[in-house]
């Protein structure tokens, strides 16, 4: 009989098949390529199957911190389209008090928030909960620049914002959200949002 593997058995069985082979040395193994069944179980596409075995795995020591190169818990988590704003969002929490990164940058996707934000299916309201957990983050990095464009991160999400309001027929208040926590830690919302021509031109210099 095949051994199960950690990651697909997390990521593609119901919480009661995953029970049944689960061994409690999952939580904590991590595959050479960096994949974790905790990697696997926020990728299940079943939304009460995703959560339950992902916090199985957390109650048993699994670290949401360990990531590969091309993704993470959060990547993984936040791509999903069939997010539950009440059972998700705390998981969000979760994964985030737990160590992983909100700001890490992985090729191809960028950080967790750009996937989460690139999502067309959820409900303005839907939103809400998901931006109430990572707008609380104090080390969630809104002021520093692309070194191509000189741009601020909080200025792109704003950017992505607006044209996803357009596609989906309402804004869902983010950009006022990213001024408010700007301000709360002590940045000028109108310099890092809407920097002059110099000022990205100055940046790029300083990056190259």
């Amino acid at each position: 009989m095949t051994k199960p593997h950690p990651w697909y058995t997390a990521q593609g069985e119901s919480y009661e098949d995953f029970l049944a082979v689960y061994d409690p040395s999952w939580a904590t193994s991590v595959e050479p390529d960096g994949r974790t069944a905790l990697a696997g179980a926020v990728a299940n596409n079943d939304p009460i199957a995703r959560v339950a075995i992902a916090n199985r795995l957390l109650d048993d020591g699994a670290n949401p911190a360990v990531h590969q190169p091309f993704s993470s818990v959060l990547h993984n988590l936040l791509s999903k389209k069939n997010l539950d704003p009440v059972r998700d969002a705390a998981l969000l929490r979760r994964l985030l008090d737990g160590g992983a990164d909100v700001n890490l940058s992985v090729p191809k996707h960028g950080r967790p928030f750009s996937v989460f934000l690139q999502q067309s299916g959820l409900r303005p309201a839907d939103r809400q909960p998901f931006y109430d957990v990572l707008f609380s983050r104090d080390d969630l990095d809104l002021a520093s620049r692309r070194k191509d464009t000189g741009l601020t991160y909080g200025a792109y999400l704003v950017y992505w914002a607006a044209n996803r309001s357009l596609r989906v027929g309402g804004s869902d208040g983010i950009e006022d959200r990213i001024r408010a926590h700007l301000t709360a830690h002590g940045y000028d919302p109108e310099q890092i949002l809407h920097p002059t021509a110099a000022e990205v031109s100055e940046n790029r210099s300083r990056s190259s």
